[in-house]
């Protein structure tokens, strides 16, 4: 239970009834938990119900609390009873807090829903009279001021919604209540492990400020007809911290909504400690692809008609892919069927490269792949947050540009820029199929493309991507492999014409160098198996 209404007229009252409850609960032996403000109190919920109450009273200008309880992955409920047990009200999930007013003497619980054992952490904030109250218009969940952020994963990105505060006590439906407050919405992925210290790191950093920890993704302002809602970008297994700061743009109040985080999958069906598991196959696709990578950072040049079969396999497989997702075919025959379309479209590339023999037409598309990935890479910044891509066709006007222009560099320098092309593309690979099995980020600037174009109304999503210490690790490694491979192949190649024949144009050349040595061997005088011709000349004489 925490007492709230607490002023220095009646802290002595407050104070007797406190140590009062502390002896009930030893008598009854109840199981409670000692809230700190703005520090996790550590919990294990072995039991049924846990008791929360204060270990601290407020100043003369506290006006409400907000307990909250955070759990890593595991679901638990907080419950509030009355003074007198007329109501009683409850939410449930990963992380839940109440607003409780000075004044209010209803007690608060939190009770597990499962037969596990598991922690929680535990905090209070308080707040002034001039702060915003969290959820304070809220008509649609159980507690009468709901500041709690609900957060559901569909499957591609994360929807969030939370309840508008009011302000002053003023109506919610008052015109104040729309231009005083400014909701600002802040993401922060971290990396959870098998412990919660990392977990407890990152609330910790949440009940550090006023300001939402990482990074912020916009400022929402109600109007008559907004809802407070937004749809933000989400990754299997990258833990993902949700938090929404109120501002009082009159009075510079500021209070923060009880912050979640969400794995990106339904934790529900995982294992505690591996809460989003790729299938099997994804893991072969990724080390495939990454052998791939390989051969075309050190050795694709070299190697011309092998590249050009990788390069029609690779481009062919990308769009049967995002195909067969608009399709939306199974899972299980989404993989295959790529696989298949890309093996046909590297067999009918080759087959294009020996039937007309034009190689620079064949490596031209090494180049738009480069140009692509360029594409990808500047689309997988917070620069598709602008206001200028709201529109879908504004994003994909903006892709074709830096494939454009690596072709047209590539027609002036063929060779140098397909080797370049190769190496960038090839290092990518690899570092990405490192990323699935390290858990990293740099595998998603690609599917991030393929969300875009296959899932309806992706610009709408707010972009935000994780970006850990093991990120910029496999970007170094990028960049080292990249300058390697352009080194490596630029040496090996340096002595050799730019492109090789096709083997059908080699087949033929030979051919007609053997049909004109035949010819001059023939037509030429000194030859022993032919009799030489008379001289009919003029003036000769026969004999």
């Amino acid at each position: 239970m925490i007492y709230l209404k607490m002023n220095m007229e009646n802290s002595i009252k407050y104070y007797f009834t406190f140590l009062a409850l502390q002896v009930l609960a030893f008598l009854v032996k109840a199981q409670v938990i000692i809230l700190k403000e703005s520090a996790l109190v550590k919990q294990q919920l072995n039991s049924s119900t846990y008791r929360l109450i204060s270990d601290d009273f407020v100043t003369p200008s506290t006006d409400f609390f907000i307990p909250q309880c955070h759990s890593r992955q595991h679901n638990f409920t907080m419950y509030q009873i009355g003074a007198h047990h007329q109501f009683h009200v409850d939410e449930t999930g990963f992380s839940i807090g109440d607003v409780i007013f000075a004044g209010d003497n209803s007690a608060l619980y939190v009770n597990k829903t499962s037969n596990s054992t598991f922690n929680v952490y535990c905090t209070y904030t308080r707040f002034t009279k001039s702060d915003p109250t969290p959820g304070g218009c809220n008509l649609e969940y159980n507690f009468e001021n709901d500041p709690n952020i609900h957060t559901w994963y569909d499957g591609f990105h994360l929807w969030v919604e939370f309840q508008y505060s009011n302000v002053d006590d003023l109506p919610c439906d008052n015109s104040q209540n729309y231009s005083r407050l400014t909701y600002s919405i802040y993401a922060l992925y971290f990396d959870v492990g098998n412990s919660d210290e990392d977990f407890t790191d990152t609330l910790t950093k949440y009940l550090s400020g006023d300001s939402g920890p990482g990074t912020k993704l916009l400022d929402h302002v109600r109007t008559s007809s907004s809802k407070p809602a937004t749809v933000i970008t989400s990754y299997p297994d990258q833990p993902l911290l949700v938090s929404v700061v109120v501002s009082d743009t009159l009075t510079g109040g500021r209070a923060t909504y009880v912050s979640t985080v969400s794995y990106g999958c339904d934790v529900n069906k995982h294992t505690p400690d591996h809460p989003c598991q790729i299938q099997w196959y994804y893991y072969l696709l990724a080390s495939v692809l990454g052998l791939i990578g390989l051969f075309l950072t050190f050795a694709a040049h070299r190697y011309f008609y092998c590249e050009v079969f990788i390069y029609g396999f690779l481009t062919v497989l990308f769009c049967s892919f995002i195909g067969l997702l608009i399709a939306r075919v199974p899972p299980s025959a989404l993989l295959a069927g790529s696989v298949g379309a890309g093996l046909l479209g590297g067999a009918l590339w080759l087959t294009l490269w020996y039937a007309a023999g034009i190689a620079t037409l064949n490596a031209a598309l090494s180049a738009a792949n480069a140009g692509f990935l360029v594409s990808s890479i500047a689309f997988y910044t917070p620069l598709v947050n602008l206001s200028m891509f709201d529109n879908k066709w504004e994003i994909w006007l903006m892709y074709p540009i830096p494939v454009v222009l690596v072709v047209l560099v590539f027609l002036f320098f063929a060779k140098k820029v397909n080797i370049a092309s190769c190496a960038f593309l090839g290092s990518y690979m690899v570092v990405s199929a490192v990323s699935v099995y390290s858990n990293a980020s740099l595998h998603h600037i690609l599917l991030e493309t393929i969300r875009r174009a296959t899932i309806y109304q992706y610009y709408d999503v707010v972009f935000s991507a994780p970006f850990s210490a093991k990120d910029v690790g496999l970007l170094v490694c990028w960049v080292i492999l990249l300058i390697t491979g352009c080194a490596i192949q630029l040496y090996t190649e340096k002595e050799k014409p730019d492109f090789p024949i096709s083997p059908r144009k080699r087949v033929g050349d030979r051919t007609s160098v053997l049909s004109g040595e035949e010819e001059r061997l023939l037509a030429s005088p000194e030859s022993p198996s032919r009799t030489p011709a008379p001289d009919k000349s003029y003036g000769a004489i026969n004999s």
